[in-house]
């Protein structure tokens, strides 16, 4: 074998062990570090349509929403369920890194009305207004396993008009909390006893 062609195959040999060690550099690089954790979290918002029994627990109340959903239409004889589910908001979460949600829409909300003469037509006063969801989510291990988060939840919406008013009404609900969440639970992260109110619950995996 010449000395030209033993050359050749030395370059050759090189340039592929330098081609694999990229590449082998290049996977670490963009692989995630092991221990960076990441969670499925999951807030979902009902709307009650009965006075709350305030002897209920926390866990009772999760359970009787939970029946309620799962109850068929055709077995509940054209009665109203105890709960409904309004919104649910998924995402994923690294732990230690602040997630921000924010989902919403402007609507033109009508606010009064004007007469354009004697017998003219009526105008109506429209302002336009945002409306939706904004979550801020932040989280830590603990030792016993569970997440220690700290939760934002603020959202508004608008409600249907009263017979005897033309502006309808903007609902709104803010929440600030630190809860301990242990991971395939869910857990009530607010609830109100009154008619039409709304349950907020959270889990985690």
């Amino acid at each position: 074998m010449s000395i030209a062609i033993r050359t050749q195959l030395l370059l050759a040999f090189l340039a592929f062990i330098a081609m694999t060690r990229f590449s082998v550099s290049a996977q670490e690089a963009t692989s995630p570090p092991a221990d960076v954790k990441v969670l499925e979290v999951r807030i979902t918002e009902f709307t009650i349509n009965e006075q709350i029994d305030s002897e209920l627990s926390h866990n009772d109340l999760l359970e009787k929403i939970a029946a309620s959903i799962k109850a068929p239409k055709e077995g509940r004889n054209g009665a109203t369920p105890f709960a409904t589910i309004k919104n649910v908001y998924r995402f994923s979460h690294v732990v230690g890194v602040e997630s921000n949600i924010q989902v919403g829409r402007t609507v033109g909300i009508t606010t009064g009305e004007t007469q354009t003469g004697r017998g003219g037509a009526t105008m109506r006063n429209i302002t336009m207004r945002d409306v939706g969801t904004l979550i801020k989510f932040q989280s830590s291990p603990t030792d016993s396993g569970a997440i220690k988060a700290q939760i934002v939840y603020e959202s508004s919406d608008v409600e249907e008009s009263k017979p005897d008013t033309i502006a309808p009404e903007i609902s709104q609900l803010s929440i600030e909390s630190t809860m301990l969440l242990p991971l395939g639970k869910t857990v009530l992260l607010v609830g109100s006893e009154a008619p039409k109110s709304k349950v907020l619950t959270i889990s985690i995996k």
